[in-house]
């Protein structure tokens, strides 16, 4: 035999016996019980327990400051903070924390406390009781995996392991305890909308009146009384606070407005009417966030609000909202029409017998279809913008006068202004511009609907 091969086969089967024996071992092989430390729950460490009726007051030292919360019956105050509006709810949290303060495990009988924090912890919380005693819970450090506080109570020397979440409140400031839910807001119910800059109004909007002389359209019931008396689109006032249905704080800057005139308090103010509520908010300059200052009237504080509700006034221009129609009369309400103009005119009459009404054009008897479509040319005539009363307009190129069937008329004068406008004087003496190019095509528009 090959002594190669008879090496081999000795090579192999030593390696068998050994694999052999290892099975073995591994097969039969039982660990010694690990001495492990029995799993702590959280429920059942506890740190810190006082009956929650015994407790009236706790004292917070933390690095978001110094304050305490009292409790009187089911209300809670903050003595530090006497005007501040403060949540019922989360004040109530502290207590109901601390009157079971547990622990996730324990992390020493006794050590050395500079290791955790606790030497010169930076957070102290005391608890007074009905009888007059006093405990303290000192907060440490946060652990390396930021999961949880290294704690003890001032009278032992036992090291606790806490959850980050039931500390946290324990490290809050006053301002968590803040009501920043100023108001709701639904500008689609509103009754009255007012708009100034300063102390000047710069637009006053409400609901349609009986008194109202305007004449009656198929529009919205909204009409402006300054610094124009017409309609408004809705749609078009609405637009900007669409998002904005509450009134709610970024931050609560001062627990008083005494000092409000550093926040430039009343740069601009909105009060708006609804059936049951009435809001108005002062806005002052933004913050180095871009967030607005804010004063709401009723609550002594000044906020700072999202920077939209500037941007929505700002923005604001009370020509925009109008309907922008030169001539609002509804045509059930109107007995003739006289367009005058270089070109010639036109003169549209309603005669209204007894029970019966005919539809004349310059004398003549037109069918509806054919009236309506001439009398719209006119009513639709819109303005572009509105112009300063001091301006001085040229000669008169045109001129469209209403009588009403309820008596009375109406005359609007179009002038020469400049290369792209004429001035439209109306009987308030309040000035509009129209566009020469729109202008011009209604008269020869309204002769070829008559050929």
């Amino acid at each position: 035999m090959n002594k190669k091969l008879v090496r081999n086969i000795i090579i192999s089967a030593v390696v068998i016996s050994v694999l052999a024996v290892v099975y073995f071992f591994v097969i039969n092989w039982e660990p010694e019980e690990e001495q492990t430390a029995p799993v702590q729950v959280a429920e059942t460490i506890t740190v810190y327990e006082k009956d929650v009726q015994s407790i009236q007051k706790i004292e917070f030292n933390n690095p978001n400051g110094n304050y305490s919360i009292v409790k009187n019956g089911d209300e809670y105050s903050v003595p530090e903070y006497p005007g501040a509006r403060l949540l019922q709810s989360r004040l109530g949290d502290s207590f109901s924390i601390i009157k079971k303060f547990v622990a996730k495990r324990i992390i020493t009988e006794s050590g050395n406390l500079m290791d955790y924090g606790l030497d010169n912890p930076t957070t102290k919380v005391s608890v007074y009781d009905s009888a007059g005693a006093t405990d303290t819970i000192l907060i440490g450090n946060l652990d390396p995996t930021n999961t949880g506080y290294y704690v003890k109570t001032a009278d032992s020397d036992v090291i606790y392991f806490v959850n980050a979440g039931t500390v946290s409140v324990l490290l809050e400031g006053v301002d968590y305890y803040r009501d920043t839910n100023i108001s709701s807001f639904d500008i689609t119910g509103m009754k009255t909308f007012e708009l100034y800059k300063g102390g000047q109004l710069i637009a006053s909007i409400r609901q349609k009146q009986e008194s109202d002389t305007l004449q009656e359209l198929v529009v919205d019931d909204l009409v402006m009384t300054y610094p124009y008396y017409e309609y408004v689109m809705s749609e078009e006032l609405m637009a900007p606070y669409t998002d904005l249905t509450s009134i709610k704080a970024i931050s609560i800057v001062a627990d008083t407005t005494k000092n409000s005139s550093k926040y430039d308090i009343g740069r601009y103010t909105l009060k708006v009417v609804e059936d049951e509520k009435t809001h108005v908010l002062k806005l002052g300059k933004q913050d180095s966030q871009g967030n607005v200052y804010a004063v709401y009237e009723g609550i002594d504080a000044v906020y700072t609000i999202d920077s939209a509700w500037l941007k929505a006034v700002e923005a604001f221009d009370p020509f925009n909202c109008l309907f922008k129609l030169v001539h609002v009369f509804n045509m059930d309400d109107v007995n003739t029409v006289e367009f005058t103009t270089d070109a010639g005119s036109h003169k549209l009459e309603i005669d209204r017998g007894i029970g019966t009404e005919v539809l004349k054009i310059n004398d003549k008897t037109v069918d509806e279809e054919v009236f309506k479509k001439a009398y719209l040319k006119i009513v639709e005539i819109r303005a572009t913008s509105s112009a300063d009363k001091n301006i001085k307009q040229g000669r008169e190129v045109a001129k469209i006068s209403f009588t009403l069937a309820k008596g009375g008329s109406s005359s609007v004068r179009y002038c020469e202004y400049d290369d792209r406008n004429y001035v439209v004087i109306k009987p308030d003496g309040s000035k509009l511009l129209v566009l020469k190019k729109n202008f011009d095509a209604v008269f020869g528009e309204i002769s070829d609907i008559i050929k």
